[in-house]
């Protein structure tokens, strides 16, 4: 049986993507449409989220799957809730 899958950075042809693709990349492949529609930009090792959510929940939710991606010193979570 095949434990849990692990979104890295990379590609799947092996070039690298900054930290703003790889956040956008684990972002997209939420079950979450809400998710799926946030940007972010990465400059000087802070990771920036931006974009509208219905709920807090959503906001945590994106902030807990961005937490530890190689690179980022500091997440800005500036996501607002709309609803």
């Amino acid at each position: 049986m095949d434990g849990p899958h692990v979104l890295q950075p990379g590609n799947a042809d092996g070039s690298t993507e900054s930290p703003a693709e790889t956040a956008e990349r684990i972002l997209r492949a939420s079950s979450y449409r809400p998710l799926r529609q946030l940007k972010c930009k990465f400059s000087l090792g802070v990771l920036t989220v931006t974009g509208p959510l219905p709920s807090f929940y959503l906001k945590q939710l994106a902030q807990s799957l961005l937490a530890n991606l190689e690179g980022v010193e500091r997440l800005e979570n500036r996501t607002e809730i709309t609803a």
